[in-house]
């Protein structure tokens, strides 16, 4: 419950912003991009098979015939468009492969780590927004970034404010 004297933090979009400069700066090192290619390498796979041998439809009725549970074309198109970085089970990258690609099976491994790493990756981002902002607004808090993102980071710092509660009404 909030109450007179309380603080909140007004963040507008400070955290979107963090959130967007750290992601950009740890896109940037080579082992991060290795992995994006190999994400790429099977998404263009994926989508060389939607746009000359199936529809998603018949893709998805595939991947069930053996042995997948996917309900919906929302998750093979949200694959296929990059609004997922792939399947979070290894065996859906395996069988993407395997339909669309016969032969090409020996990738699943390593593409799967990847979309695995770049997943956790955005995870620990997240994680040190979140410490970064609490070390704005509480000097007792301490977060370290990297060398490289700190000048803007002073941008960020004026999109945070913190507002004391004067009056709470009730309905």
């Amino acid at each position: 419950e909030i109450v007179p004297g309380d603080e909140i933090v007004v963040m507008n979009e400070a955290a979107e912003d963090l959130y967007d400069i750290i992601t950009e700066h740890e896109h940037q090192k080579q082992k991060i991009q290795q992995m994006e290619r190999l994400i790429e390498r099977w998404r263009d796979i994926l989508n060389d098979g939607l746009q000359n041998e199936y529809t998603v439809e018949q893709l998805r009725e595939e991947m069930n015939e053996k042995g997948n549970v996917i309900e919906t074309n929302t998750t093979i198109e949200a694959w296929s468009s990059g609004a997922r970085y792939g399947p979070r089970k290894k065996e859906d990258v395996r069988r993407v492969l395997e339909i669309i690609q016969p032969g090409s099976e020996e990738l699943t491994d390593q593409i799967y780590q990847a979309m695995e790493y770049i997943r956790t990756l955005h995870q620990r981002i997240g994680m040190r927004v979140k410490r970064l902002i609490e070390a704005e607004v509480n000097p007792s808090r301490e977060a370290t970034f990297e060398s490289g993102i700190g000048s803007e980071l002073n941008n960020i710092e004026d999109k945070i404010d913190i507002k004391t509660v004067s009056n709470v009404e009730h309905s």
